[in-house]
């Protein structure tokens, strides 16, 4: 990954990323750019799936490399102030000095003298940030092939500020973070995935039980209540038995929700505290304390709320998804930082993770950490 003109002014900032390990630590002082970075990278996905993600941060030019069926696909992309009046043709030419082969500094130099386009491309978007006018601009290259399926499929999650952001429109997200973000909300919409997920993996194993046992049982049942009544026609009877059966199957898909293995993995850090973390079909994630009594999901901790979230996010999008966390040590216990990489590796063992951290508890705690302090990149072209 390089990025110019951010975090430094002027130069190329090199991250040689380390293809054996799968957790990216960028550690530096406050001011060193983390942030910035983990913003850069979830926007420039975020341009590629055609969604607006919009970073404080402008005027940067970033290029970044993923793995392809045999060689890399080239992700770069920029963002820069607009500051002059647009002219035909100024998208195509943006494109084209965005492709080149050129240094970064001199595509970055050379795309700061064109306007903004005048119309929309499908690698391309105008949005306004602080009342500053913007022009992003993201294009891949690769093989064809590896291009239409990364472009089709790349996904990233990005986790800052108690806050969740996708590279992709999800309706339900806007909805919720309409106001103020805060936890509670990223966890009613993590919760309402987590229940969808797991009942729906468990319908087939469900299905097939309850299609030999509940049809019957089912059909039996109406009989029963129609008595001496004349039966209904068989569409009618039909429609009920099916709206019965679904009703049966999301009960019991339901009961399943508190049967994942998430638990598991998750109690690994309850269990220090001798507490649980129990399923209620009523009220979702709750913790057992050691006196019997349980408290809802609503009433954890700061602490215990980051964990949930981070927790969650993991187990949902395992292997299929970059995930980018911001501070995820931010109220946690300094027995937990140590537990959090060894634990999501057990997770998402082939995804790949990029973490801003200040916390030197948090890392070194398994063999698949990179760690890379930003404050050294003044001083070196390449870590």
């Amino acid at each position: 990954m390089t990025f110019y003109n951010s975090p430094r002014k002027g130069v190329d900032s090199v991250i040689s990323i380390d293809s054996s390990k799968n957790i990216l630590v960028l550690t530096g002082y406050n001011g060193s750019g983390k942030t910035r970075i983990l913003n850069m990278i979830h926007e420039s996905i975020s341009l590629v799936r055609d969604y607006d993600y919009q970073t404080p941060y402008y005027q940067w030019l970033a290029d970044i490399r993923f793995a392809g069926s045999s060689e890399d696909i080239r992700l770069r992309s920029i963002k820069l102030e607009r500051n002059t009046s647009p002219k035909e043709g100024d998208d195509e030419k943006l494109n084209k000095i965005l492709s080149s082969d050129k240094n970064l500094k001199e595509i970055f130099n050379k795309a700061n003298q064109i306007t903004s386009p005048v119309k929309k491309s499908d690698v391309m978007r105008k949005a306004t940030d602080n009342e500053v006018d913007v022009i992003c601009i993201a294009g891949l290259k690769g093989l064809t092939s590896d291009v239409d399926s990364f472009k089709n499929t790349v996904e990233s999650v990005l986790f800052i500020d108690d806050r969740l952001f996708f590279s992709y429109k999800r309706e339900l997200d806007e909805l919720v973070f309409d106001s103020a973000p805060n936890i509670d909300k990223t966890l009613y919409i993590l919760i309402n995935e987590f229940i969808s997920s797991v009942a729906k993996s468990a319908i087939p194993k469900l299905t097939k039980e309850l299609v030999e046992t509940s049809i019957k049982e089912l059909f039996d049942k109406h009989l029963k209540g129609l008595g001496k009544k004349k039966l209904e026609s068989f569409d009618k009877v039909k429609d009920t038995l099916k709206l019965e059966f679904a009703q049966k199957l999301a009960h019991e898909g339901m009961s399943f929700v508190g049967k994942s293995d998430f638990f598991e993995k998750i109690n690994k850090f309850f269990l220090q505290t001798n507490r649980t973390l129990i399923w209620s079909d009523r009220k979702y994630f709750q913790l057992k304390l050691e006196d019997g009594s349980e408290v809802s999901w609503a009433d954890f901790s700061k602490g215990e709320k980051t964990l949930l979230a981070i927790m969650l996010i993991t187990f949902l999008y395992n292997d299929r998804a970059l995930f980018i966390f911001d501070e995820p040590d931010l109220s946690l216990h300094i027995e937990w930082q140590e537990m959090l990489f060894p634990v999501l590796r057990e997770i998402a063992p082939n995804a790949q993770f990029i973490i801003a951290t200040h916390s030197p508890a948090l890392i070194l705690n398994t063999s698949s950490e990179q760690v890379i302090n930003l404050a050294r990149l003044g001083k070196e072209a390449a870590i």
